[in-house]
């Protein structure tokens, strides 16, 4: 498979004043040039903090990930390149409620510049 995004055991802790708090653990993902992904689950399953670490705004703490050819686990990108990669996770509307949510339009632009 021709992979734009391609994760093995992606990991990322954070420490509390409760001890270390394990947000992502073991996330291993294949996503297809030109498929479109989503992410499902309940409140603090790790969706946000997977997709930050994928666009570079998190550090990984653990296993490799590579998106559009960038490994950003080893190698993240600098210039332009974060740019490129940090683009499409700045596209947030706001929900009726206040809360920002990702559009339904925006999600399919960011599914479109992924398919490049």
């Amino acid at each position: 498979m021709d992979s734009i995004i391609s994760t093995t055991e992606l990991r990322k802790s954070f420490r509390s004043k409760h001890g270390a708090i394990e947000a992502v653990r073991g996330v291993s993902i294949e996503v297809g040039r030109g498929e479109i992904f989503g992410f499902l689950g309940p409140n603090g399953a790790g969706k946000t903090t997977t997709l930050r670490m994928l666009t570079t705004l998190l550090p990984i703490d653990g296993g490799s990930a590579t998106v559009a050819g960038i490994d950003v686990a080893r190698h993240p990108p600098a210039g332009a390149d974060a740019h490129r990669l940090r683009q499409p996770a700045r596209w947030r509307g706001r929900s009726r409620d206040g809360t920002r949510r990702t559009s339904s339009s925006r999600a399919v632009s960011m599914a479109a510049i992924l398919r490049r």
